[in-house]
């Protein structure tokens, strides 16, 4: 076990300075994009792409490291293709991820810098964001830790910093009534953010900040847009955004005419319409199955069920994609450990993956083995309700 963290993110941060052509590799999600915009503001000739978990689109990506890039750095990606490894072969690579299962063989053959909290502390799985928002240091960054931070499951002390350190983004992202800020930040500066005591009181902040105070906007905004499939065009678009970032987002969100823009909106519609024919009737496991169709939702769909509906224990969205073999599954969990729960049901199958965290993960797997999966899932649940 590593004892110190901060020593080590000094290490990434000087790391970061001294390249002259740093490229990112991070996870396309809330947390991964948070992460790289809070990275690009500190470092600005950084470049990023957003890594998918479909390998095909790694592959792809792999092309994009060139012999002038000086640092390669993957963050929030637990799960990366051979090909990358092999193109950041004698580069300087960083690999930060706060997931369980990176890797030990690359890191070793490549000499990776890599940072992982739970390497320091096994109750410590902060998101990238947090350790991106380190990294950068920089005040500015408390808008985007803070979305990316709740967005990824974690309540942390940064709520509190951002509203002492600029009020008008904070009620940008989040709007809460006075008294429930107060209990908040009274939670926040009693509990750790570990403390066991208190998961279920934590698990109910995060759901109410993401749903009741309008966290989602934000949220399902970064958790789709790069399916629209043109990321370049994405990045550009949060590149140019200008300070302050989230009033300013907020706007964008709501007004912008661009083609990416309202081809989110018509995405958006799309993803409505799913919900309103996979809400089903309260019980422990909910499963919906969606397939057919070119994108996916399974892990909006997901969380949304999740928070829709009131009585359950376990949602599993399914996603197969029109013609394709293989089908993503998300999971989440109402105070119940939905990555146990998943890895027993994958245990022996040739072709599944996954991981995540215990109240939300996901698992990729081949359609010959789903229906021995969905058993497995469906038979756990029955056993676990009769104890």
């Amino acid at each position: 076990m590593k004892k110190d963290p901060l020593k080590d993110i000094e290490t990434i941060r000087k790391k970061f300075a001294k390249a002259k052509h740093p490229l990112l590799f991070f996870d396309a999600d809330t947390d991964g994009t948070s992460s790289y915009l809070q990275l690009r503001r500190a470092f600005p000739n950084l470049k990023g792409f957003p890594l998918s978990k479909d390998y095909k689109h790694q592959q792809r990506l792999a092309l994009q490291i060139s012999s002038e890039h000086d640092l390669i750095g993957f963050f929030d990606t637990p799960d990366i293709c051979d090909e990358l490894f092999e193109a950041a072969r004698d580069k300087v690579v960083v690999w930060l991820d706060h997931h369980v299962g990176n890797s030990k063989d690359w890191i070793k053959k490549l000499g990776i810098l890599h940072f992982n909290p739970l390497n320091y502390d096994l109750r410590d799985h902060r998101p990238t964001t947090y350790w991106s928002y380190l990294i950068a240091d920089m005040k500015e960054n408390l808008p985007l830790v803070t979305m990316g931070s709740i967005a990824d499951f974690f309540l942390l002390s940064v709520i509190k910093e951002l509203f002492e350190y600029d009020e008008k983004s904070f009620r940008a992202l989040l709007r809460i009534p006075a008294k429930k800020r107060k209990e908040l930040f009274t939670f926040l500066d009693l509990h750790d953010f570990a403390d066991e005591h208190v998961k279920r009181e934590r698990e109910d902040w995060i759901r109410y900040l993401t749903y009741d105070c309008g966290l989602i906007k934000y949220k399902m905004f970064f958790d789709m847009i790069y399916k629209l499939g043109d990321d370049e065009a994405v990045l550009s678009f949060l590149e140019s955004i200008k300070e302050p970032f989230l009033p300013h987002f907020k706007k964008e969100l709501e007004k912008n005419s661009s083609s990416l823009m309202v081809a989110y909106r018509e995405m958006l519609g799309e993803f409505e319409t799913i919900m309103k024919t996979t809400l089903s009737e309260e019980k422990d496991l909910i499963i919906a199955e969606q397939r057919g169709s070119n994108c996916s939702y399974a892990r909006q769909v997901a969380e949304e069920l999740g928070y829709r509906l009131k009585h359950w224990k376990v949602v599993v969205a399914v996603f197969q994609k029109k013609d394709a073999e293989w089908m993503n599954i998300s999971f989440r969990g109402n105070h119940f450990n939905v990555l146990e729960l998943a890895q027993g049901a994958a245990s022996g199958l040739s072709r599944a993956s996954g991981g995540g965290h215990p109240y939300a993960c996901g698992y990729k797997i081949h359609q010959s083995e789903y229906p021995l999966f969905r058993e497995r899932l469906v038979r756990s649940m029955e056993e676990k309700t009769k104890e």
